[in-house]
């Protein structure tokens, strides 16, 4: 038995090492391409500080990146203190059946991976993306939308692979040239920006 849970350690933390390196990789290969196309970037992007993008494509990625190893550890806790078997025989006496007693098991799980990601997405914006002038949202702005945000099909990307460095380095230039309040989270926002 002893040997399973193992096994299954290592899978969990293999796949998010695999996972990590990978985004570390990305990092310099995006900053390899942005300096190997530094000239085609500055003409064609009008983008003179790639440093620039390559420091904040280093930072996203690092937060990114560890908000699945506490995620891990949180889940790993849970499992092996036992709370999860409390959870699960606390839903099951409820006295309802299989089905909904399931439904709210997943509902609950949900919450709380979303719960663990909130302070990840309020230090991307209000520090990270403040470090590079990029929000404009105050909190109560933020919040709302996030809330909003939640449940609407545009938003609900809790997997995606990552990008390579040249359209990083697109989507980021991309994001210095719009106006306020254009970015596609900001236009289900009903609050006005900071100025």
């Amino acid at each position: 038995m002893l040997a399973y849970h193992v096994l299954f350690l290592a899978v969990l933390a293999g796949t998010t090492a695999f996972f990590t390196v990978l985004s570390v990789l990305n990092v310099r290969h995006g900053r390899r391409a942005l300096e190997r196309e530094s000239d085609w970037v500055a003409e064609r992007l009008d983008l003179e500080d790639t440093d620039r993008v390559v420091d904040y494509q280093r930072a996203t990625t690092i937060l990114s990146q560890g908000q699945p190893w506490v995620i891990l550890a949180l889940v790993l806790a849970v499992l092996y203190s036992g709370a999860l078997a409390t959870a699960v025989e606390w839903l099951e006496g409820l006295g309802y059946g299989p089905i909904e007693t399931g439904a709210a098991f997943f509902v609950a799980a949900v919450v709380g991976i979303r719960l663990v990601s909130v302070p990840f997405d309020a230090y991307e914006t209000f520090v990270i993306e403040e470090r590079f002038d990029f929000n404009e949202a105050s909190p109560g702005c933020s919040s709302r939308t996030s809330c909003s945000g939640r449940f609407s099909r545009r938003s609900s990307r809790p997997f995606s692979p990552p990008s390579s460095g040249s359209s990083f380095a697109c989507r980021l230039t991309d994001r210095w040239r719009r106006p306020p309040c254009s970015r596609p989270f900001r236009s289900r926002c009903s609050c006005s920006t900071r100025g």
